[in-house]
């Protein structure tokens, strides 16, 4: 079975992928991870490392890409990526919304926290909100530029769930019970199971 999670910053799609491949004994790959390891070793925020990736797209999006590509020959797996429903077409597609607001604040509090997400600290939430906005549209462009696509477009997608006010265990529920129904609707298919 092959997983691929996107949705905008702060839906989750990490902490819900985690916890997917242990219920269903799957890898787990994350391209986030990976992009903000790289932006890290350039000495560089992930927003930062975006907007670099504009300019050096071979180095940046191109690089990640292939990383993904190299993957959908591969089974049992989940990828918590943008392009993962791309790149990997015979993938259950999910995609994990989250309101701008609520990502935001999810991200600012984890930032507060601890910076583990290699994201630029923001004083404030109202900040946060903001600089959420300008990394979708940076990704709308980025993506739009590379490959013509937008992967916010929710039509790309088998499975859709609002993470806004949910918490992660009811998301991982109601995610868990989806991907049941659509992998018994698909059984004939063995691309998807």
């Amino acid at each position: 079975m092959r997983i691929t999670i996107s949705g905008p910053p702060g839906s989750g799609k990490g902490t819900v992928s985690k916890i997917l491949a242990k219920h269903y004994h799957l890898k787990f790959y994350s391209v986030g991870d990976l992009r903000r390891e790289a932006a890290r070793k350039k000495g560089m925020t992930i927003e930062k490392f975006n907007k670099w990736s504009e300019k050096h797209p071979e180095q940046g999006d191109e690089y990640f890409d292939y990383l993904q590509r190299s993957k959908q020959n591969k089974n049992d797996f989940i990828m918590d990526s943008r392009l993962g429903w791309h790149f990997i077409p015979n993938s259950i597609k999910i995609y994990l919304d989250v309101s701008f607001e609520e990502g935001a604040k999810r991200i600012y509090l984890q930032n507060e926290e601890k910076n583990k997400r290699n994201e630029q600290k923001y004083t404030t939430l109202k900040e946060t909100i903001k600089a959420n906005k300008e990394r979708v549209e940076n990704d709308v462009t980025r993506y739009k530029k590379l490959y013509n696509i937008n992967p916010y477009n929710t039509k790309n997608y088998d499975i859709l769930v609002n993470s806004t006010k949910l918490n992660v265990k009811s998301v991982v529920k109601k995610l868990i019970k989806e991907i049941d129904k659509f992998r018994k609707k698909q059984k004939n298919k063995s691309i998807f199971c």
